[in-house]
């Protein structure tokens, strides 16, 4: 993956959970223990 794809994917990412942390936490916790 491009260097500009990866920095865009991370601040696109930053961005969903700074507009809603509670479901970014949900979702990674998700993706973490399988859920």
């Amino acid at each position: 993956m491009a260097p500009d794809v990866l920095y865009q994917r991370i601040a696109d990412e930053e961005r969903a959970i700074r507009a809603n942390p509670a479901e970014a936490v949900g979702t990674l916790a998700r993706k973490i223990f399988g859920g």
